[in-house]
């Protein structure tokens, strides 16, 4: 195993629009929005900022970052194209990825530059935390009796980090051999997903608990449940019509393997009775296929078997070579293509293989090939689909 992960790469041409991040962070948004301004107002109120100076203040601070930050990465990425080839490598591969499109790198700085709304906005949102966190912190010889002081301050804290996670990407990526930010992306969002969930659970409940008299509470409680709302329009439209379009006769489940049954019964009848009946950890050996396709790995997915060869392709990705899957992928190959039934033991008891599965997938190999299981192993399930082989201990 070697990790892909190589270093920094500036992320010079793939920036976030705006609607983009809406999209995907738009209930936290309008949470923590409606949390700035009424601790901004707070504060205001109690003589601990003045609003004119306060939106001069996280505007210069935002503005500074955002260039500030930009500067460090240019500077970065020039000396890194210099010294660095993951460098080299992820400049060389968004370059060619654009003239395909026919785009030169002008073209994509340009649009960089006229959209900055996202990192202006996180780089203004995160001084803004800082001064209102100043704002809050008691005077010396007081006390903060507010009760959440500690609390508060914590879920501003996991605003702040999200903030400079989600800013992160904006800069610079973790290199691998897809050259570009995505799975960077695909990381840090997740995590700022998740800490921008509790902060914004606790906005809510301190946002209703510190609105005096029922209306302004009931007033502040709607437009958080706007806010989730808006959140779950995709989730409660996209599963009905994708469960409805895969699983059209099958009754509500949490059984995630149900559907198959429609589409491979044969299949999905042997999956469960190996499931029922093999031993923990028993190696299973199936036909190799392509990665990200549901028929590959079917009944190592289904049953949670380990099976030979997964998916080959996803494995090189992330292991950084091709010297352990390779040679297993001509190694199944060769079991289910061979007659010499004598080799076939072997390479299978040295692979440690406890079941052979013959089903759809494994038919696309000799018939004479597949012949010779039935004359060396017994068959321990079998129905119109899909036949099962149990490979006897030599002892």
């Amino acid at each position: 195993f070697s990790s892909q992960a190589s270093g920094l790469a500036p992320n010079l041409f793939n920036g976030t629009r705006a609607p983009q991040f809406f999209v995907m962070f738009g209930p936290f948004i309008l949470i923590g929005l409606a949390l700035g301004l009424a601790l901004m107002i707070e504060a205001a109120r109690r003589g601990r900022l003045k609003l004119g100076s306060f939106v001069g203040r996280t505007l210069g601070g935002g503005l500074a970052l955002a260039v500030g930050a930009a500067l460090v990465t240019a500077i970065i990425g020039f000396l890194g194209l210099q010294i660095s080839q993951t460098a080299r490598n992820a400049f060389e591969g968004a370059v060619a990825s654009m003239a395909t499109v026919g785009l030169t790198v002008t073209d994509h700085l340009l649009a960089r530059l006229m959209n900055p709304w996202v990192i202006l906005g996180l780089a203004a949102s995160l001084a803004a935390i800082f001064w209102l966190w100043r704002a809050r912190q008691p005077r010396e010889g007081q006390m903060d009796r507010s009760g959440t002081g500690g609390m508060l301050d914590f879920a501003l804290l996991l605003y702040a980090v999200g903030l400079l996670l989600t800013l992160g990407v904006e800069y610079v990526f973790i290199g691998d051999k897809f050259g570009t930010r995505m799975n960077t992306a695909f990381k840090f969002y997740y995590q700022a997903w998740a800490l921008w969930s509790v902060a914004s659970a606790f906005a809510l409940y301190y946002l209703i608990a510190h609105r005096q008299g029922r209306v302004r509470a009931f007033a502040t409680g709607l437009v958080g449940v706007v806010a989730i709302g808006l959140g779950l329009v995709y989730p409660l439209l996209a599963i009905p019509y994708k469960a409805a379009d895969r699983a059209q006769n099958v009754a509500p489940t949490l059984d995630a393997m149900a559907y198959t049954g429609q589409f491979v019964s044969a299949e999905y009848a042997a999956a469960q009775w190996l499931a029922a009946n093999a031993p923990a950890r028993s190696v299973i050996l199936e036909a190799p296929g392509q990665e990200y396709n549901a028929g590959t790995s079917r009944f190592s997915t289904w049953t949670g078997l380990p099976t030979v060869v997964g998916w080959p392709g996803h494995e090189d990705q992330w292991r950084g070579s091709f010297e352990i899957q390779g040679p297993r992928i001509d190694t199944v190959n060769r079991i289910y293509s061979t007659t010499d039934a004598a080799l076939a033991l072997e390479l299978l008891r040295g692979l440690e293989v406890r079941y052979v599965i013959v089903g759809p997938a494994e038919r696309q190999y000799p018939p004479a090939g597949l012949e010779k299981f039935g004359r060396v192993l017994p068959v321990v399930y079998q129905n119109e689909g899909v036949t099962i082989y149990q490979v006897m201990s030599d002892e």
